[in-house]
């Protein structure tokens, strides 16, 4: 798939979706984290529990940072792990219930 940069100030891929350009670190990063989601092949019916899915977005995220050098604050590192917490506990309290 090749992205190019539309005169809006968004890209196009071409397949009818588009990607804002990020104002700040903070939505470039959930940027990445949504294509985390997508390179990490995630599914409604991997059955895996919604806490593994952000962590491995997440950590597609920051390694994608980390390999170019660019650094991922304290602020997005802490927000990212709250998330993560906030999916583990809401899969305790539902007994680790699939993605539905």
């Amino acid at each position: 798939m090749t992205v190019v940069p539309s005169g809006d100030g968004q890209i196009s891929a071409g397949s009818g979706f588009f990607i804002p350009t990020p104002k700040r670190f903070s939505s470039f990063f959930t940027g990445l984290h949504e294509i985390g989601h997508i390179m990490s092949n995630h599914h409604s019916w991997d059955r895996k529990p919604e806490y593994l899915w952000e962590y491995e977005a997440f950590s597609w995220a920051f390694n994608f940072c980390r390999k170019r050098g660019i650094e991922a604050s304290q602020r997005t590192v802490e927000y990212e792990r709250s998330l993560i917490a906030e999916k583990g506990e809401r899969g305790r309290e539902w007994g680790l219930q699939d993605n539905q």
